[in-house]
């Protein structure tokens, strides 16, 4: 129905126009409205609840700086990441250095480790540039560095003479009193040349498994130890046995469970509970030596910790 010219809006037409089609041809305008009302209206719902992308934005000198584009606020600084900054350069002794001074003189945490792994395993820097033979190293950092580094190779003689830059405790002229290895802590171990913070505390733990050590060439079972920095450090006289064993076994009244130690194995302290079984408490190492899984070198280890009290 068409619309006279002096209507401009007449129902009439709408409503004839509307019922002019069968009851599935309304059915099916009625879906397509809503699919066009369906695809123009998602676009922007899905722009309104997508999170924005964090922006990069350049700044003149060169730098950028990352910000979130959205619509809450900026990230809690517990969950901003901390930045490491370089230290200044200062005067640092490679074989005395922690783990975090090197990081901070620019050392890669690869480089950090190898250089640590060197000093557990007796190495000592005796000269700057023997930073150069660690593996991986950055050249021209050393280089660049060479000015800072101070090596010290503890010597009493040399005691008296203080780096600048160095802590006071590691030019103390007592330290270079012989340090007992059966009474020091991992820490005092730390002092001596080739000793690094996993080798002292593997000392400790392994002196307190064995009881105390009766000789200075036991510390060469320490995992990690070489002969060649207990030689050092004993012409320097650095270091010396002392107390000796301080703890025993009871070789006459512990079970199997109380015969561990490094020296025995499970076999041999059921062989030792079952001879003290069957021929009575151990008297000396005679009838020590008459156990047969015990061999004349194990013996002879293991004769200073053991105890025949009843």
């Amino acid at each position: 129905m068409k619309p006279s010219g002096n209507d401009r809006f007449n129902p009439n037409f709408l409503k004839g126009w509307y019922f002019q089609y069968s009851r599935g041809e309304k059915r099916g305008l009625a879906i397509l409205v809503l699919l066009i009302l369906f695809l123009f209206v998602l676009p922007g719902l899905w722009k309104m609840l997508k999170p924005l992308p964090e922006l990069t934005i350049a700044l003149s000198d060169g730098s950028a700086v990352e910000a979130a584009a959205s619509a809450t606020s900026a990230k809690p600084d517990s969950q901003e990441l901390p930045i490491r900054s370089l230290a200044p350069p200062h005067p640092f002794d490679p074989n005395l250095a922690s783990a975090d001074e090197l990081t901070s003189m620019g050392f890669s945490r690869k480089t950090v480790r190898n250089i640590l792994r060197y000093r557990e395993k007796g190495g000592v820097f005796r000269r700057k540039e023997d930073v150069l033979r660690i593996w991986g190293i950055d050249t021209q950092l050393v280089t660049n560095l060479f000015p800072y580094i101070k090596v010290q190779i503890q010597t009493a003689a040399e005691s008296s003479n203080v780096t600048p830059g160095h802590s006071s405790r590691n030019h103390d002229p007592a330290l270079w009193e012989p340090l007992d290895v059966n009474l020091a802590d991992s820490f005092a171990l730390l002092r001596l040349t080739g000793i690094g913070s996993k080798l002292a505390a593997r000392i400790v733990a392994y002196r307190e498994k064995l009881g105390g050590f009766h000789s200075l060439s036991q510390l060469k079972e320490v995992y990690g130890m070489n002969v060649e920095t207990i030689n050092a450090l004993c012409e320097k006289n650095r270091w010396h046995i002392g107390k000796g064993v301080f703890r025993k076994i009871q070789l006459n009244r512990a079970d199997a469970a109380g015969l561990k130690h490094p020296y025995i194995s499970k076999i041999q302290a059921m062989a030792l509970e079952a001879y003290r079984s069957q021929h009575g408490p151990f008297r000396d190492s005679s009838a020590l030596r008459a156990v047969l899984s015990f061999s004349s070198r194990e013996c002879t280890r293991l004769l200073p910790y053991l105890d025949y009290g009843h």
